[in-house]
């Protein structure tokens, strides 16, 4: 809307817009205009006896929004939440997971679970890439490999902005469950600064692995700084209710077009082997039938893509375990010395 607008008067203009024959009625006039309002009130009760007009206007005003939500996108979701106290019809609201989903396995309260779930994935990533660095694997690895490893790492990275994307719109499923809204603002500028310091460096070296591990250090210091400030905010907005169906929402409403596919994958993916299977099948009955069918196709093979980059780099453990300071490695099976 223009300046011009935000800057009139609005007195002048209730003024103005005044019904000035309103002074000049008599009761006869009034009793005429009383009995054609009844008549109007009779025929929309008999055009729709079951929708409220109030629902019918929000529902209007909310279509004409979505189509102006382009350019006006602040101030649109700001009125669309407003709307909400308008309705006066329950809304489906979808599948639901249940209020304790995940967080026995997790061991995390409601205000952590959404931010700890939705990074999850890329502390397994992390701990991989590191045990791969750290085995020295990098330093003799033949060109292909090596440039697989360095496309890996950059769609690690993509990842993680698609993450933000997500997060930024369960934080607009929050506003609309809530009528509150948490604002979260993360500092990437160290991250992008050594990420890009990374890209020119051969991944032979030392100096790569190195950088790389700066960089870890870094995600996993933005990831936890901007869970807990999320984790602080929540009670002051949200309850655990309302969460969990913000949650829901966000992917119980996915559509097929989203562009973060290729993240919801890999959430899907990590869900798969972390979670006990009544928590992962909750999880998949979220997603609407075309969405689960694209999930299970063009999205998880876009993931697939990415998981293969690294399979050359598989090493001698069962499993290891590494953090940025410290790492179990859990090795083959030893052999009973008491056994011939």
């Amino acid at each position: 809307m223009d300046s011009q607008y935000d800057q009139c008067d609005t007195a002048d203009w209730l003024r103005g817009h005044q019904d000035k024959s309103r002074r000049r009625l008599t009761p006869q006039k009034i009793h005429e205009k009383l009995e054609k309002l009844h008549l109007v009130d009779n025929q929309v009760e008999e055009h729709d006896a079951t929708r409220s007009s109030a629902t019918r206007s929000v529902e209007n005003t909310i279509a004409w929004l979505k189509q102006h939500k382009e350019q006006k996108a602040k101030s649109s979701g700001f009125i669309e939440s407003l709307l909400h106290w308008f309705k006066d019809e329950p809304e489906d609201q979808g599948p639901q997971l249940p209020l304790d989903w995940a967080q026995e396995k997790l061991k995390v309260s409601w205000t952590e679970r959404s931010y700890a779930i939705l990074n999850a994935p890329f502390y397994v990533d992390m701990m991989h890439a590191r045990r791969i660095i750290l085995s020295g694997a990098l330093l003799d690895v033949i060109p292909e490999i090596g440039a697989d490893f360095k496309i890996w790492i950059d769609e690690f990275f993509e990842q993680l902005c698609l993450a933000h994307v997500v997060k930024d719109n369960l934080l607009q499923e929050k506003a609309r469950v809530a009528n509150k809204a948490i604002r979260v603002v993360t500092q990437y500028d160290t991250l992008q600064t050594l990420y890009e310091n990374s890209l020119l460096l051969d991944v032979k070296t030392v100096e790569y692995g190195e950088k790389l591990l700066e960089c870890f250090n870094e995600v996993e210091a933005t990831l936890r700084d901007e869970s807990a400030a999320v984790s602080e905010a929540n009670p002051l907005v949200m309850s655990a209710l309302l969460e969990n169906e913000a949650f829901s929402a966000l992917f119980s409403t996915m559509e097929t077009n989203e562009p973060t596919g290729p993240y919801v994958a890999k959430l899907v993916a990590w869900m798969k082997n972390a979670l006990p299977r009544e928590d992962f099948d909750a999880f998949m009955a979220l997603f609407p039938p075309e969405t689960k069918q694209r999930l299970a196709g063009k999205w998880m093979q876009a993931y697939a893509e990415h998981l293969h980059r690294v399979e050359p780099f598989s090493i001698e453990y069962h499993c290891a375990i590494v953090y940025s300071r410290s790492r179990a490695e859990v090795l083959a099976p030893i052999s009973d010395p008491s056994q011939p």
